[in-house]
């Protein structure tokens, strides 16, 4: 199974009738014209909109700010499941196991993740808005199957942490524990099936709005924005790389250096392009960028490009990952030079890059 990751959120450039996209006729005109120019004169220069006109234009940029508000609900309820949700997902069967009765060590006690209010908020907006326009025609029905799949999902590991958190095994001898584990088993499955889909089907409409921000940014010469997500984009391929190549922490020294280096190396120049633009105050304020906030987007995507350093320094030194750091997603994602911190670093740098949006 393909290992699915966090999104962007994007934001298109909209250039309509009301933004600075038209020069005023009046820059090029001579001093002589400046006072003899009338006001039919002026009309006639530069014809005024009908209404119907402006009707439609303001009606296109309404529709296309609905259309990016519902597809980056989308992304975050995305990101929420491929961030939070997996993490208590992995928190929970690295506790219980994954089969049919859960595993219950002799000396139990654990606490598991929640799922926050703020996520809560995450999922019902998204579904709040499948049914509004724009249409989204793949997207929507399959977002239509996911919901009751992930709110039932959500509901009882929701019952899970509450159980857990005040050792209500304690009083029923573990009967809730079998109960709930039962159901999170059945829960997780009709899940895993909605949600890949959906994956599927949201990755392909942020493969097309991509292409086209990525044109707009080089139509306008915002070489910064475009080196920014160039940056996200070939990172993600490397992630990619690995998971194709079905490597994580166990297998890392199976990795393929020739297919995992060229890849790589175009990281690193996407990362010096990255660096050169960011330092350009002018290019900065021109491109609306906060200083603080691309200042900590490029640290962040320094990390990603150690990280991947660190795998080949790994691979090179044949140093194979400790049995012990593969019992638990925490400290896979904490080793130097494994795909799982890789991974992680990346989730945390799409979360600054969607900070920045």
């Amino acid at each position: 199974m393909k290992t699915n990751v966090k999104l962007f959120a994007v934001g298109l450039l909209i250039c309509t009738l009301f933004t600075a996209c038209s020069t005023r006729t009046s820059d090029s005109a001579t001093p002589e014209q400046d006072n003899s120019v009338t006001a039919a004169a002026a009309a006639t220069a530069v014809p005024t909109p009908s209404p119907e006109v402006i009707d439609e234009e303001a009606l296109a940029e309404e529709n296309e700010m609905l259309e990016l508000a519902k597809y980056n609900a989308y992304v975050d309820l995305n990101n929420f499941m491929t961030g939070r949700l997996q993490d208590v997902l992995n928190d929970y069967f690295e506790e219980f196991g994954v089969e049919s009765a859960p595993v219950i060590d002799k000396y139990f006690s654990a606490t598991l993740l929640s799922i926050t209010k703020y996520d809560d908020e995450t999922i019902n907006n998204a579904f709040d808005l499948m049914d509004k326009a724009p249409n989204f025609e793949k997207l929507d029905p399959q977002a239509k199957l996911l919901e009751p799949a992930l709110q039932e999902l959500t509901a009882v590991l929701g019952e899970a942490h509450e159980y857990y958190e005040i050792k209500g095994y304690v009083d029923d001898g573990f009967a809730g524990s079998k109960t709930m584990h039962s159901r999170i088993l059945k829960a997780n499955a009709a899940y895993e099936e909605a949600s890949q889909v959906f994956f599927t089907y949201l990755g392909e409409l942020a493969d097309e709005r991509t292409k086209v921000e990525l044109q707009q940014y080089k139509d306008n010469n915002q070489l910064l924005k475009y080196s920014v997500m160039m940056f996200m984009l070939d990172a993600e391929k490397l992630a990619a790389e690995m998971d194709d190549q079905g490597v994580l922490a166990d297998n890392i020294l199976e990795l393929d250096m020739v297919k995992f280096k060229a890849k790589y190396d175009v990281l690193t120049e996407d990362l010096k392009q990255l660096t050169t633009y960011s330092t350009d105050e002018t290019r900065v304020t021109q491109e609306g960028f906060e200083a603080y906030s691309l200042e900590s987007f490029v640290d962040q995507a320094k990390e990603v490009k150690i990280a991947a350093a660190e795998i080949i320094e790994r691979v090179n030194k044949k140093q194979r990952v400790e049995e012990f750091y593969l019992k638990s997603s925490f400290f896979r994602e904490t080793q130097k030079g494994t795909p799982e911190k890789f991974g992680k670093t990346l989730s945390l740098t799409i979360d600054r890059y969607n900070q920045m949006q």
